[in-house]
């Protein structure tokens, strides 16, 4: 997904990542969601605390699931969403 690019209204022209829909619409105050990520070869992907618990022990969120619950944002709103809920990515981190 790292060479998708996705056009968002407030960034423009991004690179796509992937995100549970929990931390989409959760309400960006002062209780976190959590958000947990990875960032494997340039793929960004990250879930809220309830996401998390449904993974396997692996890390692995169920394959069922997966089209329901996860939706495509551009790496500028990972990064915010990121940012609301206490983590700080740094540039050299999400390539």
């Amino acid at each position: 997904m790292s060479d998708e690019l996705v056009t968002c209204e407030g960034h423009g022209q991004q690179i796509a990542t992937l995100v549970c829909r929990h931390l989409v619409e959760s309400e960006h105050g002062d209780v976190s969601a959590g958000f947990h990520w990875t960032d494997d070869e340039g793929d960004l992907t990250a879930n809220c605390d309830v996401c998390e618990a449904l993974c396997d022990q692996d890390g692995f969120f169920p394959d069922d699931l997966v089209n329901d619950t996860f939706v495509v944002i551009c790496k500028g709103c990972f990064l915010e969403i990121a940012t609301a809920n206490g983590v700080e990515i740094g540039p050299d981190r999400a390539s």
